[in-house]
């Protein structure tokens, strides 16, 4: 298995669910390294976390390109635009691939989403394990067309809340759409010009499509593509906050869970789905002690 390092983003109001990402991600996906882009003034709801765990500014890791900056670059196209976090945090994940501390291999993880069980990321034979998904977004792709020349080849979608990102072929990608060095940061305001501007205030550009396609398109044989069950409505049942039962019972079914900010459950049917989730487990509860009783004796014999 080939050694790699995590990179979430995150910002004030995803910290708590973020803290619980974290967690189940070391549990789970075994990164040597956490590294965790936010502002700078919420560091501390992350203190002794893990010692695995790297509080990176937001504004330091794309040279020349700050949230302010990016308010600039996205307003001057549409000055009623709200998204631009949404932007912002696409192009720190991407530009973090410019640091030298930073693992050959990097798994980019969206901080709503939870890992409910191991999970791994190459084949035996070293190849990145891409995970697929049934959409499609064409905005997405006259953006890739406009910044890289590249069309969409594949029947699939690349937007699944996580991704495996070979460090040398994100930087060969960034120097592609600057046609330059990606330490100038001069490829970010160039992919926001060539989002249309119809386009901008909704989606218009994903960082998880243009990566995955130029994948797909260039180093094919580096990659494998796999479908995994997976939960994105999270929220709509247990809250925005699953405890240990409600994971313990999404993993029964599916391989990750993500609870968005948006379409939240209500106090009460929070309540009863956390109820719920605790009698599931208790049932449950004497086959997973004859399975870990079964372990521990093939172990030791």
């Amino acid at each position: 298995m080939k050694n790699f390092d995590a990179v979430m983003v995150t910002h004030a109001k995803n910290a708590k669910i973020a803290r619980i990402s974290i967690k189940y991600l070391i549990k789970n996906a075994f990164p040597d390294k956490i590294y965790l882009i936010c502002a700078k003034n919420i560091f501390t709801e992350f203190d002794r976390l893990s010692p695995n765990l790297i509080l990176v500014d937001e504004d330091s890791v794309v040279p020349n390109i700050t949230f302010s900056k990016m308010d600039e670059l996205i307003k001057a196209i549409d000055p009623r635009n709200t998204r631009v976090g949404w932007y912002f945090q696409q192009f720190l994940k991407m530009g973090i691939c410019a640091r030298e501390d930073l693992a050959g291999h990097y798994l980019i993880w969206d901080s709503d989403t939870v890992l409910l069980k191991p999970l791994s990321f190459f084949t035996h034979d070293g190849r990145v394990l891409f995970t697929k998904y049934a959409e499609c977004h064409p905005p997405y792709f006259e953006t890739l067309r406009a910044i890289l020349g590249e069309k969409r080849n594949c029947d699939f979608s690349f937007i699944v809340e996580h991704m495996m990102v070979n460090k040398l072929m994100m930087r060969e990608m960034i120097e592609k759409i600057h046609q330059g060095s990606l330490k100038t940061g001069e490829w970010v305001p160039k992919i926001i010009k060539s989002v249309d501007p119809k386009d901008i205030g909704l989606s218009g550009f994903s960082e998880y499509e243009t990566y995955g396609n130029y994948v797909y398109n260039r180093h094919r044989e580096t990659a494998e593509f796999r479908r995994i069950p997976t939960f994105r409505k999270g929220s709509a049942i247990f809250g925005r906050y699953p405890n240990y039962f409600d994971c313990a019972r999404l993993a029964r079914q599916y391989v990750y869970a993500s609870f968005e900010s948006r379409r939240w459950a209500s106090k009460n049917r929070r309540r009863f789905e956390k109820v719920k989730s605790f009698f599931i487990w208790l049932f449950n509860l004497p086959s997973f002690i004859t399975i870990l009783f079964r372990k521990r004796i093939e172990e030791a014999s």
